[in-house]
């Protein structure tokens, strides 16, 4: 399911990042992924994710602010 979202600092651990969709579903993501696209909070992102993965989610693209 691809889904666009908002990057994020996780409210728990403020040192990892999470996408927050609109209808408010945090997804946990891959930190190398972040720093890898250069990802900052409030970037727009894509991410895809299944069922099987649960609250975890692969970063598609990061659209700068």
């Amino acid at each position: 399911k691809h889904i666009r979202a908002v990057l994020s600092m996780d409210s728990e651990d403020e040192t990892k990042y999470v996408a927050l969709t609109p209808e408010w579903q945090t997804y946990h993501l891959n930190q190398a992924a972040v720093t890898y696209y250069k990802g900052r909070p409030g970037d727009e992102i894509y991410i895809l994710t299944s069922k099987e993965s649960g609250s975890y989610a692969a970063i598609e693209a990061v659209i700068k602010k």
